[in-house]
């Protein structure tokens, strides 16, 4: 047991170095979040999401059986389960952010390590964000807002269902509740959604349980970005699967909802091995890059693929 450690990780290599019964698993969890809140001096979540998807939502989230679902949970809903992992941090000073900047500005690489370099490849092919008004959607430490500023962006605003701290003239942020509440709601010429739709609909992060959620925060970005302008997205690819409740992976039938409304650009990092790919275990995000236009017709995967 480390703080800090995803306490699901910890129980289910318990349960396998112990050779458990798979019902260890959520007393393990339990005992160990338990353990967590005792060290902290800090009260349980009282409000966390259900440990597995619900029955009466199956068909929903899986599309008819689908998509495949394993197990991850994973309970950042609230501030008293925050702190059982090292995901984010919610806050930063603008000395910190300004550090982040000159990384970027090295093309170093970031959390999402080579997502970075296709996201640098993104940007590259697009000419920069010279002027350009940016919203990021989903964020739990700056370093998109620092690649935005980086790369010119002359403003940008976060969207994140928790609340954020970040110092730095440039970056505004928002809750989504209040954001999207907003009777003069602005537009922006692009938005970076960098590993967050795979969450949304999950509970993972408080929001409400919702089989399309991710399909629904695609579908916002309609009326967020200007008509014709850039969504540069980045989502877990492989064969479909729900990792309960941790994220979504977008494979065949999964990604085409998803981009339904959107006219693909570019796709660096993207290959028919990715997108195929059957292991559960992977998590492999390229850069799509979508324009805020209706597509023609529906993409045809092998032909692109094989471009």
């Amino acid at each position: 047991w480390v703080q800090g450690t995803d306490p699901f990780l910890s129980a289910r290599l318990f349960c396998r170095f112990e050779s458990l019964p798979p019902s260890a698993l959520l007393p393990l969890y339990s005992l160990i979040v338990a353990r967590n809140a005792a060290h902290s001096l800090r009260a349980l979540n009282p409000r966390a999401p259900p440990w597995d998807l619900p029955d009466d939502q199956y068909d929903a989230f899986t599309m008819g059986g689908a998509i495949q679902v394993t197990k991850h949970y994973v309970d950042e809903s609230a501030a008293e389960a925050r702190d059982n992992y090292n995901f984010g941090f919610y806050t930063a000073s603008r000395h910190e952010i300004e550090r982040m900047v000159n990384d970027v500005k090295e093309r170093k690489q970031g959390y999402y390590g080579e997502t970075d370099d296709f996201l640098y490849s993104a940007l590259d092919a697009i000419g920069g964000l010279k002027g350009m008004a940016v919203v990021i959607m989903g964020s739990l430490e700056p370093w998109y807002e620092a690649v935005c500023i980086g790369f010119g962006a002359s403003t940008c605003s976060t969207v994140e269902y928790n609340a954020l701290q970040f110092d730095h003239p440039l970056i505004r942020t928002y809750r989504s509740q209040d954001f999207f509440a907003l009777e003069d709601r602005p537009t922006f010429d692009v938005g970076f959604s960098i590993s967050s739709f795979e969450h949304d609909g999950l509970g993972r992060y408080g929001d409400e349980l919702d089989p399309n959620g991710d399909l629904t925060a695609m579908h916002d970005m309609e009326s967020v970005i200007k008509p014709d302008g850039l969504l540069l997205l980045a989502v877990p690819v492989g064969k479909d699967l729900i990792k309960w409740n941790a994220h979504r992976k977008y494979g065949r039938t999964r990604l085409s909802a998803l981009l339904s409304n959107w006219t693909l650009v570019a796709h660096p990092g993207l290959s028919k091995h990715r997108l195929d790919d059957p292991s559960p275990d992977t998590h492999f995000q390229p850069v799509l890059v979508l324009k805020n236009r209706r597509p023609p017709a529906p993409i045809d995967w092998d032909a692109l693929l094989s471009q």
